[in-house]
């Protein structure tokens, strides 16, 4: 795991890595959990890619890989599949 990724992304990660109910969590990469994070607050392909240096391009191909991988359709869905689950670990 990457120590730069915000703690609530990196624990929640590290919860629903073994839960079978979020396996879908655990396909992630670890660029796709930073960019995933970065859109929890509504940052723009443009900021992110900013952000990490990389391709306003790269950014929107990650995304289409979250949204693949969590079975989504749009960033405001993975941002609300993954505070759903981050919520539900934490009344576990």
């Amino acid at each position: 795991m990457d120590p730069h990724l915000p703690p609530h992304v990196f624990h929640t990660f590290l919860r629903h890595k073994g839960n079978g109910k979020s396996r879908k969590l655990a396909k992630l990469s670890r660029q796709e959990l930073k960019i995933l994070s970065l859109v929890l607050p509504g940052m723009k392909n443009k900021e992110i890619g900013t952000r990490l240096q990389i391709s306003q391009r790269t950014v929107k191909n990650h995304l289409t890989h979250i949204f693949d991988k969590l079975g989504v359709a749009s960033r405001q869905e993975a941002a609300r599949y993954f505070l759903a689950k981050k919520n539900t670990t934490r009344l576990q």
